[in-house]
């Protein structure tokens, strides 16, 4: 359940930090026109035209608003990119949680089925069937708490993730280990 959860939060912070890295770079690439477009709109002078019309100065203050136009585009560019950065950040540093905790997860689960398996083969050779439920009861018991130990540094590493998510999951936490308790009386 926690796996499936980490693996979709996953997925939805992906695309997000795709659309975020999408939209830096268009606005990289807007930048560049717009700034190109000044310039040649700063260089385009046609001398025949300021020499015998009235109409330079019109064609002058068309140019001056449409550079100011192309400015402001440019600062609003800035001010996106600023903003995209500081959520690709927060997005890659949520996604390294993210794999981490994955990792750690199926580390855990790794480790569990491992030593639940290696313990119920030693007991079975070792062991006759009276003694063998009480060390497997009680190894089971062990491994049980290592178990709810490794969910609850699990359940650490989300604080930073999501708290609601956390409560669900310290939850139903407790429900199983009060469950294990009554099984163990």
């Amino acid at each position: 359940m926690i796996e499936q959860y980490l693996k979709k939060r996953q997925k939805i912070v992906n695309e997000k930090l795709s659309k975020c890295q999408e939209e830096f770079e268009h606005n990289q690439i807007a930048m560049v026109e717009a700034k190109n477009k000044i310039i040649e709109l700063e260089n385009s002078e046609d001398v025949a035209i300021k020499i015998f019309s009235v109409r330079t100065r019109e064609k002058e203050v068309y140019k001056s608003q449409e550079i100011r136009d192309l400015e402001s585009r440019i600062t609003v560019y800035v001010t996106e990119n600023i903003h995209n950065k500081k959520e690709i950040s927060i997005l890659e540093n949520e996604l390294k949680t993210i794999e981490e905790c994955l990792e750690e997860f199926q580390n855990v689960s790794r480790e569990t089925s491992d030593n639940v398996t290696q313990v119920t083969f030693d007991t079975d050779i070792v062991m006759d069937h009276e003694k063998q439920d009480n060390v497997s009861r009680e190894t089971l018991s062990v491994k049980q708490m290592e178990k709810a130990v490794k969910r609850l540094e699990l359940c650490k590493s989300l604080i930073n993730i999501d708290n609601n998510r956390l409560n669900l999951e310290l939850d139903m936490f407790m429900k199983d280990l009060l469950n294990m308790i009554e099984k163990n009386k």
